[in-house]
Order: C-alpha cells, then structure tokens, then sequence
C-alpha cells in the first residue's frame, strides 16, 4: 500500500539500487586493471562474486535488514509491548515487519546478469544452479539469525540507531575472497561473522569449486545460529520490563 501510494518514489529508489549494484560491479574492472588474481581469483571470478554479493545483499535490504535497523524503535517508542500481545511468534512479527519491493527491479537485472555472464564464460549445469539457490537461501537465513542477535542488544541499549553501519560493514567484506583471510581470522569470518556465506561460498559453487565441506559448513552454520539467536531472544525478553512500566 505504501509503495502504490509514493508511486514516483518506489521508481526512484528502484533505479537508483539497481544503478549503485552495477557500480560496485564494475569496479571489479578497476582492481583487476592492476593485478592478475587476488587469492587465486581471476577477473572473470571476481565479476560473479562481485554479482552474487550484490545480489545477496539486495535479498537482505527486501527481507531482512528493514527491520533490523529499525528494531530500537520496538523498545525505545514501546511498540514491542503491542506486539508481545499479539498471538503470534513475538520473533516473527519484530524481525519481519518491513519488507522494502524497491529491491526487486536490482534482483531482477542482478539475476539476469548473472545467468547471462555465467553461461558464457562457465560451465555451470542444473546441480550447480540448484546448489547455489539453496546456499544463498541459506546464508540469508544464517546472517538473518546473526543480524537478529545483534538488534536484540536493543532491549538493554534502548537506542542503537546505528546497526546498520555493523551491517554495512559485515557485508562489504562479502564482496571480498574469503581465501585473503588466514588462519584463525578465516575461521572468525565464517563461523562468528558470517562473511563466507554472503557471497563467497555461493560464488565458488558456481565456478566449480563447491565442497562436501562448505555444505557442512553451511549446516554447522543455519544450525548455531539459530540456536544462539532464538536463545538470546528467549532470554532478552524475560528481562524485557516494557515502555510503560
């Protein structure tokens, strides 16, 4: 109803998503005007992460992250004491208020984009398609789980208006090969901070280079941060005392 009101409005953001998408996909030219490989990357490789990032992050903006941002709003203006009335899943209505359809035009052109460019310089088949659906299904559910663990820090913060920087932050390392990162710090990025499941993994599934290991990785993944996080909302809200009181 919002978006068909503010028509003129929903065009705008609509091409001004899709227009900033393709400029970070395009830098990918610059980087790669001076150097070969990065971690193994090629130029070509580097294109499809930098799509799949792209389009993994336009996936967040629609469902995720709206809400995210917003969520000191529920605690700060009292509005979570509405929603803890309501019968339904207290998680579900405070994390999935807001979905922003200006994202689906970027979705659209990314999709096509990569379909197209990947078709003409790979050899991806239906498994490979298949596979790199599921993970980016799975990594949207696995950085929802963490973003939701940090906005729940709402209960006790009241105010942290500024999520969306640790957002930001987050998924610009997705654009980058996991494989720069060594050691312990690799480990950090993908099992503390998702990062391996916003763009790289994905990527590696369609180029050929998917592992028994990274699906189990995938698991271990979905499985501990869907844990940890409804834990944590478990626990944020027995200490809830409401607005009002």
């Amino acid at each position: 109803m919002g978006e068909m009101e503010f028509r003129f409005n929903f065009v705008l953001w609509s091409i001004s998503n899709t227009f900033w998408a393709l400029l970070l996909i395009f830098t990918v030219q610059l980087i790669y005007g001076q150097v070969d490989t990065i971690a193994g990357w090629g130029r070509n490789d580097a294109y499809v992460l930098a799509i799949v990032n792209s389009l993994f992050i336009s996936f967040l903006w629609s469902f995720v992250l709206p809400s995210m941002v917003g969520f000191h709003n529920l605690t700060r203006k009292g509005q979570m004491d509405f929603i803890l009335l309501k019968p339904l899943s207290t998680r579900f209505l405070a994390s999935a208020r807001t979905i922003e359809f200006d994202m689906y035009p970027r979705i659209l052109v990314l999709c096509i984009l990569l379909i197209n460019f990947v078709s003409q310089h790979y050899s991806a088949g239906f498994l490979e398609w298949f596979w790199f659906t599921l993970s980016i299904g799975a990594g949207v559910v696995i950085f929802y789980n963490f973003a939701l663990t940090a906005a729940t820090t709402n209960f006790w913060f009241i105010n942290i208006f500024n999520l969306e920087n640790l957002f930001d932050a987050v998924y610009d390392l997705g654009r980058l090969p996991l494989g720069i990162f060594k050691g312990g710090l690799q480990l950090v990025f993908i099992y503390f901070i998702p990062m391996a499941f916003l763009g790289t993994y994905s990527s590696q599934i369609l180029l050929g280079m998917g592992s028994w290991a990274m699906l189990f990785s995938y698991l271990i993944a979905i499985v501990t941060t869907s844990w940890v996080s409804q834990w944590f909302w478990n626990f944020a809200l027995k200490r809830y005392s409401s607005a009002s009181s």
